[in-house]
């Protein structure tokens, strides 16, 4: 059984799904993702890390995740706190769980085909100077 693992780092704040938005045009409404874009260009941001890499997605694994979202600390933060808080644990008004769902989404297709193969999640929100995503990847071939 073959094993490998992936680290890619994703700079900028990290991003938590939002709920569809509705546009009512006529007598019809139509739904629409206000953050299509933003999946878009990360997602591309993320083929060129895994070519930058080697990594080929194949079917027939299991994956093993790891997030660690890098939050910003609010503005006028004192230095003292900046440095006393770096990496902490944050508890932010964003659910975690929002996170999450965006970035399995968006490594849907390029790391795996489809999210049911994803085994293990772990999770992590920290305040950091330096905003980020931060996504080991670990996985398990299924075929002999």
């Amino acid at each position: 059984m073959e094993e490998g693992s992936l680290k890619l780092v994703l700079p900028g704040t990290p991003y938590a799904q939002s709920r569809p938005r509705f546009a009512h045009k006529g007598k019809f409404t139509q739904v629409y993702d206000p953050q299509k874009v933003i999946k878009q260009s990360l997602k591309m941001y993320l083929f060129a890390q895994c070519d930058a890499h080697g990594y080929k997605m194949k079917e027939d694994r299991l994956y093993l995740i790891d997030f660690k979202f890098m939050i910003a600390f609010p503005k006028g933060s004192s230095k003292a706190k900046l440095r006393d808080q770096e990496m902490a644990l944050w508890h932010g008004a964003k659910d975690l769980d929002n996170f999450l769902k965006f970035y399995l989404d968006l490594m849907t297709g390029v790391i795996y085909a489809d999210d049911h193969f994803v085994a293990q999640l772990t999770a992590s929100k920290h305040r950091s100077k330096e905003t980020r995503t931060e996504i080991e990847v670990r996985w398990r071939d299924l075929q002999e």
